[in-house]
């Protein structure tokens, strides 16, 4: 079994340039070809590039804890029975199945294997933290959209008071059925 080496600033920035252009070729079906080098970060805005910034190092985090893939993992056993194992392997009270097995490799793979499962835990965390955050920013955003559309509903009700037969009837009438569709209550029955 052999020990996986961390990975090189070089090779971290070259995992991160290969996602980035990833993410830009599947955007461009739906947001069309980005503006200048496909080397850019897609994001502009600070907050976002610290959200990308977080994604990449608990992505990269958790490659760096991957086991070989030719390793075999543990059938569903929880980190810390995988250590309580090694150790109870390196302190010869487990018997290996093959004894031609080294104890010490095995070991080393089981707390590799408890290592990746906090990994992968640690991993969601961060991504649910960087989701929550990001939510958390839109929500103002969105509020500050809703009391806008408000404010217009209501002055094109006024335009209607005024002037009932003129085109802003209409429109609030229009308005008014999409507000009321998109908040889920359905208009009068006639």
């Amino acid at each position: 079994m052999h020990q996986k080496m961390k990975l090189t600033e070089a090779e971290r920035e070259a995992i991160a340039a290969k996602y980035q252009r990833r993410i830009i070729e599947l955007g461009t079906p739906i947001f069309g070809p980005p503006d200048g080098d496909l080397n850019i970060v897609p994001f502009a805005d600070p907050k976002s590039q610290e959200f990308q910034r977080r994604i990449m190092d608990a992505t990269l985090g958790l490659l760096e804890a991957a086991p070989p893939l030719d390793e075999e993992t543990p059938p569903h056993r929880k980190p810390g029975d995988l250590n309580r194992t090694a150790e109870r392997l390196r302190a010869g009270e487990v018997d290996l199945p093959d004894p031609s097995l080294d104890r010490e490799e095995v070991a080393a793979s089981f707390d590799k294997h408890a290592e990746f499962a906090r990994k992968k835990v640690a991993f969601g965390a961060e991504m649910d933290a960087v989701a929550n955050e990001a939510l958390a920013g839109l929500l103002p955003v969105l509020l500050a959209l809703k009391d806008f559309a408000t404010e217009l509903l209501q002055i094109v009700k006024e335009w209607a008071r005024e002037d009932p037969d003129g085109p802003a009837a209409g429109y609030f009438r229009d308005m008014n059925r999409a507000w009321r569709q998109g908040a889920g209550r359905a208009g009068r029955r006639r």
